[in-house]
Formats: C-alpha cells, sequence, structure tokens
C-alpha cells in the first residue's frame, strides 16, 4: 500500500528532477519551500524531544503509579487495582508509541523533500 505522502514525495522529485539541467531557476523560490519544510521537521524533532526527556524525567517504570495499602483485608482490591493501573499504562504506552511512529514517517518525508531539493540545487546553496 503506497501512503498519500509516498505519493506527493514521488511527484516532487520528478517535477525538480526536471530542474537538474538549470538549477538557478528554483532560487527565488528556494527559501519558501525549504522553510516550509524545515518548519514542520524543526517541530516534530522539538516535540520528540520534548516527550523523551519528560518520559525520562518522570520515568515510565513504575508498576501503577498507584499507593499500596497494608491492610491484609483489601488484598483482593489492591490486586484488581493494580491491574486496571497496568492496562492504563499498556493504553497509555500504545498510543505514545503509534504516535512517535506517525511523527517519524511525517519527519522521514519532509527530510526526503528537503534532501531531493538539495540534490537538484547543492546542498551547500540550501545551508545557506
Amino acid at each position: 500500500i503506497i501512503s498519500p505522502e509516498d505519493v506527493a514525495l514521488s511527484k516532487l522529485r520528478s517535477i525538480l528532477d526536471k530542474y537538474l539541467e538549470c538549477p538557478t531557476l528554483l532560487d527565488p523560490y528556494l527559501e519558501m519551500m525549504v522553510s516550509k519544510l524545515s518548519l514542520p521537521a524543526r517541530s516534530i524533532v522539538h516535540d520528540l524531544f520534548l516527550s523523551q526527556s519528560t518520559t525520562t524525567a518522570t520515568g515510565t517504570d513504575t508498576d501503577t503509579g498507584m499507593i499500596g495499602n497494608d491492610d491484609d483485608d483489601d488484598d483482593d482490591d489492591d490486586d484488581d487495582d493494580k491491574e486496571v493501573g497496568k492496562q492504563q499504562q499498556q493504553n497509555e504506552n500504545e498510543t505514545t508509541t503509534a504516535t512517535v511512529t506517525k511523527q517519524l514517517n511525517t519527519l522521514m518525508h519532509l527530510f526526503s523533500a528537503i534532501y531531493a531539493i538539495s540534490k537538484v540545487r547543492g546542498r551547500k546553496y540550501i545551508q545557506r
């Protein structure tokens, strides 16, 4: 299955390949094209960094985040609470993993588009 992002990237590459003969024609549009691609990429990298540093700071290795009770009468309730807490933690981890995967996929497409532009115009010119 080909994603719409892959189709768009392929179309961009085929358009940019036409400019290999005379890449200076792209000069008036380079800054706009690269900034429209790099700003969302920068935002995604920033979000991923913040989520990673937050995860590291809070520690995700905790069992349930619940405080246990020393009463012997409530052992069954504690086990139920722990099970519910573990299920909630697993659901949060799955959601986080899906979000990170989607962000990384988007980032890959953005960087591929920037690479396609730099292939035509040259890396040093794009860096300016």
